[in-house]
């Protein structure tokens, strides 16, 4: 009967979906960074340093 209840909710909710999107988002942005330093031979451990989002925002144009 929980469980049943439970995909009702998660069908018909709007903002789960949402939320859900948006981590799943930034999880592939992470991964994305990490693969794209990986193929420059680069440290991967490096995009959990907040010094390269930094660097990251100067590259893209930010102050």
């Amino acid at each position: 009967m929980i469980k049943k209840y439970y995909f009702v909710v998660v069908e018909q909710s709007t903002s789960v979906k949402l939320i859900a999107f948006v981590i799943v988002s930034v999880i592939l942005f992470y991964i994305g960074l990490m693969i794209g330093l990986w193929m420059n031979h680069d440290d991967i451990f490096k995009v959990l340093n907040p010094n390269f989002f930094r660097y990251f925002s100067e590259t893209l144009g930010g102050s």
